[in-house]
């Protein structure tokens, strides 16, 4: 479970997760614009969205305000072979 903040006008790429990670944001301020490989998606305040985040991921305040979300993150579990 994260806080996160973005200033105003600023990006942050995130590289690949392990396969099978998830991530839940919900947009307490601002807005969000997030690249998930080849989508976009377009957050405002009180827009949630969860997606697979074992792909090249990005989060960008498009606004002149500061952006926070919450982030709860959920890897996938490991199988008993791997263990």
């Amino acid at each position: 479970f994260y806080e996160l903040f973005l200033a105003a006008h600023s990006r942050e790429d995130a590289q690949p997760h392990a396969p099978g990670t998830r991530e839940n944001i919900i947009v307490t301020a601002g807005r969000l614009e997030l690249h998930v490989g080849k989508e976009r998606f377009e957050l405002d305040r009180g827009d949630a969205v969860v997606f697979t985040a074992d792909v090249p991921h990005s989060y960008v305040n498009p606004g002149g305000q500061e952006c926070w979300m919450y982030l709860v993150m959920t890897y996938a579990k490991r199988s008993a072979e791997r263990a």
